[in-house]
């Protein structure tokens, strides 16, 4: 058993990395098909050396168990430097059966990961 999630958008990082610094920090992991990783370097395994690249975009689109998504995202905004993100990550879970939808986001502000979850309110009566 576990709980799933779906992880959705993606992260547009500035300035781009080359691919050899994606490789170099060890960012390429993913390319490994048993590798225990949920964010991946978009076009990275068509990209040629010399070439950069910016987005990080979720490595599935099925739902899964991201018990260690944020750790890994806070792993690869260190081992970047500092740089400046856009966008955020979405991450929609099968919910607690309590009628509260399970829906948060990951954003990177500052070289910071901060946790954004939404505020339901209900309407008066």
């Amino acid at each position: 058993m576990g709980y799933y999630s779906t992880i959705t958008r993606e992260l547009v990082v500035s300035p781009p990395i080359s691919v050899e610094d994606i490789s170099a920090l060890g960012l390429d992991k993913h390319i490994k098909e048993d590798a225990d990783t949920y964010l991946v370097f978009e076009d990275f395994e068509n990209a040629q050396p010399g070439e950069y690249l910016d987005t990080l975009i979720p490595r599935w689109e099925d739902s899964i168990k991201v018990y260690t998504l944020i750790p890994e995202l806070k792993a690869i905004v260190a081992a970047l430097g500092d740089r400046v993100y856009d966008g955020y990550l979405q991450i929609e879970g099968e919910g607690y059966g309590d009628g509260q939808p399970d829906i948060w986001r990951l954003r990177v502000r500052n070289n910071e990961v901060e946790e954004v979850f939404p505020k339901l309110v209900w309407p008066e009566d």
